[in-house]
């Protein structure tokens, strides 16, 4: 159950419905990738307007502990933990990812990902992990693009490669990350530095 007490939906209410709706697409992603079950380890928003976007680190500031505010990419990212977490695909997910605007603009605002875990094989390479996932995926559809990338932030202390796998939906917007580690663990590494 979603907790609607979140300062977040109580001033947005529009993401919890949004969220809703964003669980079907992203169970679209699962079934047509045939992706395993992994863990959530958080759930990220995106947003055009920098207004907006300190609005809604305010509301999450009033509901959780901040994590981190570092850079990645050019641009500040903001990870809370939520003191009631929500449930996302069945799952409790307790993190919450908002990263600041750029010049990109998305076609929505609001909920765009999912990041789950699957960790690295013992004595793994970075490139080995990106052969594994995709080899292990199954699409078959033109719906679903596949992207790889290598985050880095300042000061981290570990590798975090990630695959994106994107629904072409006509909202173009939900999108599941896979990741090797838990971002607590990234920011724990940051912080270790």
């Amino acid at each position: 159950m979603v907790m609607t007490n979140l300062k977040l939906f109580q001033q947005y209410p529009a993401l919890l419905q949004q969220l809703a709706e964003i669980e079907d697409l992203f169970k679209q992603i699962i079934a047509t990738a045939k992706l395993a079950p992994a863990v959530i380890d958080h759930v990220a928003l995106r947003v055009n307007d920098l207004t907006l976007a300190q609005q809604w680190r305010s509301c999450l500031a009033a509901d959780a502990t901040l994590l981190s505010d570092n850079e990645i990419n050019g641009r500040p990212i903001y990870l809370y933990e939520l003191k009631q977490p929500l449930t996302v695909l069945g799952q409790t997910v307790a993190v919450v990812e908002l990263p600041f605007p750029t010049e990109k603009q998305y076609p929505q605002q609001g909920w765009e990902h999912i990041e789950m875990i699957v960790p690295f094989a013992a004595e793994e390479t970075v490139d080995e992990w990106f052969v594994r996932i995709e080899t292990q995926l199954k699409i078959a559809s033109d719906r679903i693009i596949l992207k790889k990338s290598c985050h880095k932030a300042v000061g981290e202390g570990l590798p975090n490669p990630a695959v994106a796998i994107k629904l072409l939906d006509k909202r173009n917007f939900a999108t599941i990350k896979l990741h090797p580690y838990a971002i607590k663990r990234i920011v724990m590494s940051e912080q270790q530095l």
